[in-house]
């Protein structure tokens, strides 16, 4: 997953399909879903940029993210993972062998 943005833009929402071994994962057993974004460049000790709950429990995998305001605020390339909790508090991160990409280009203006 790529997404790409402009600075201070809050549409389109960021959507994300979760997929595993090429398929859409049926998240609706899940007790809860995170979407956790980071700049590149960051530890893991360093605050997120984006650390939200995804209310939604789609059966197809898709979930959307509505930007919150500020959370475009900042040109440059992030890391994006999501977090989902399966009965039994076992945790499955998405992708799992790599991140999806998020780039915030400068606007003109």
């Amino acid at each position: 997953m790529t997404a790409v943005m402009k600075r201070g833009d809050r549409l389109p929402a960021l959507t994300l399909t979760i997929t595993d071994a090429g398929a859409p994962v049926d998240l609706t057993a899940a007790t809860a879903i995170r979407l956790i974004v980071r700049a590149a460049a960051d530890r893991s000790t360093d605050p997120p940029l984006i650390d939200a709950t995804i209310p939604a429990r789609p059966a197809d995998g898709v979930l959307s993210y509505p930007w919150a305001d500020g959370d475009t605020a900042t040109a440059g390339e992030y890391r994006v993972e999501v977090e989902v909790t399966w009965p039994g508090g076992l945790r499955q991160t998405f992708p799992g062998d790599t991140y999806g990409a998020l780039r915030i280009l400068p606007d003109l203006g």
